[in-house]
């Protein structure tokens, strides 16, 4: 019988808190496992990945593509060895994989700095696995530590020291949700350092520690401020950056990333398809008799290339750049359209610190009290995925229901102002 090969993830994962991805030897019945050199976090791994797909690796990886591709070829190459040896045993077969597909060595980990230790994870580890935003957000935190503190020797950490680290950051102007948040990364790399036994149990600083009480300001608008902004008349900008708010309403209360990635071709049929931000979860949304009216004021004279954005505010060769210039880009659009989101918003006299994001939770406000605070639908609408309640809602409700939870908001609306001046 001819030998066998599966892609597949670990059942453990390592000191660092990764899986590595094995391939699976078959040959005679007996089963043999060898390490490809990939590692990852288990949420990042399809467990209905197929060679035929090629998707063993989600694209919640920022390398996702590339290492499928890498599978692919640890398929095939380990296909030509059992050809070329047609009589080998799995431990052969391993063997003669192994010598071929060595895992890349990996740098001696730090054991007595835990500023040093941080910034080796985050570039060997978090790098690799996260998108630019994840990585760059982390990165903030560490160099905040880091100038605070150059060096810090594990032996120095305790209670005592992270308080005077939240005093330190008090100093900076930090409010109570930034430093908590700050914290709560700190957290993150120490979990790591027990993982990997440079630190023990006994020894973590946070363990018992008292985080700041952070209550977030969550800004929305309510009825008749949204429809107060809907309807005041104001220059070409600050409208334009009007229809990208309520676009990102009326699209669910979808992330502005995903509203401003939007292209003509992904309007059809009466629907508007999109990946979402957070999860790269597709979908579909039919349009309201609002969202319609908002796309049809966006058509150009000429009619519509299908892949141009709709909306203005990123280059037309932002798909083409790599990911950390995207990243630049989408910050310094966002800027520019919640500034002139602002403006605009105070001519009616509101005074709310607007974003893009407020709308996102003016939406699930509408909604809660359309809905009768049916907070499934809320989550539905919302795409929420984490495991919570709204997971539960997700999985449950299919397009229709959505839909119609949608429905529920949109028609109590009235017609926004199309035209700038």
């Amino acid at each position: 019988m001819p030998a066998t090969f599966k892609i597949t993830l670990a059942h453990k994962a390592n000191a660092d808190g990764l899986f590595p991805v094995w391939l699976r030897i078959t040959a005679n019945r007996i089963v043999r496992y060898a390490p490809v050199g990939i590692e990852l976090l288990e949420k990042q791994w399809n467990p209905a990945g197929k060679l035929e797909k090629e998707n063993w690796i989600k694209t919640s990886h920022r390398e996702a593509s590339q290492l499928n591709e890498d599978l692919v070829q640890v398929l095939a190459d380990a296909k030509r060895l059992a050809k070329e040896n047609p009589t080998a045993t799995a431990d052969e077969l391993k063997q003669l994989f192994l010598t071929r597909h060595q895992p890349k060595p990996q740098a001696p980990a730090v054991t007595t700095d835990f500023v040093a230790f941080m910034q080796q994870s985050l570039e060997q580890v978090d790098k690799k696995l996260f998108a630019p935003a994840t990585y760059e957000a982390r990165a903030v935190v560490i160099n905040k530590l880091a100038q605070w503190r150059p060096v810090l020797p594990f032996a120095d950490l305790s209670e005592e020291l992270m308080a005077e680290y939240e005093e330190h950051l008090k100093e900076l102007g930090n409010n109570p949700t930034t430093r908590k948040k700050n914290l709560k990364m700190v957290r993150l790399y120490i979990k790591r350092a027990i993982k990997q036994k440079l630190l023990s149990r006994d020894q973590d600083p946070l363990e018992d520690y008292v985080m700041p009480k952070a209550t977030p300001k969550r800004v929305w608008l309510t009825d008749q401020e949204l429809a107060a902004y809907e309807r005041v008349h104001l220059p070409q900008m600050q409208h334009l950056a009007r229809l990208t708010y309520l676009m990102c309403f009326y699209l669910h209360g979808s992330r502005v990333g995903a509203v401003l990635r939007l292209k003509w071709k992904d309007r059809q049929f009466g629907r508007v398809y999109f990946t979402m931000d957070k999860g790269d979860t597709e979908k579909s949304v039919a349009e309201s008799a609002q969202l319609t009216a908002i796309l049809d004021s966006l058509v150009p004279e000429g009619g519509a290339n299908p892949n141009a954005y709709i909306l203005p505010w990123l280059d037309s060769n932002y798909d083409q750049l790599p990911e950390r210039d995207q990243l630049q880009r989408m910050k310094k659009a966002t800027s520019k359209l919640n500034k002139n989101i602002k403006m605009g918003a105070e001519k009616t006299g509101i005074t709310k610190k607007l974003s893009t994001h407020s709308s996102r939770r003016t939406l699930a406000t509408e909604s809660d009290r359309a809905n009768g605070g049916d907070l499934g639908k809320v989550g539905a609408m919302l795409g929420h995925k984490q495991r919570s309640t709204t997971e539960i809602y997700v999985d449950r409700y299919n397009n229709a229901e959505v839909d119609e939870a949608a429905e529920n908001v949109y028609k109590r609306r009235p017609m926004p102002l199309l035209k700038a001046g």
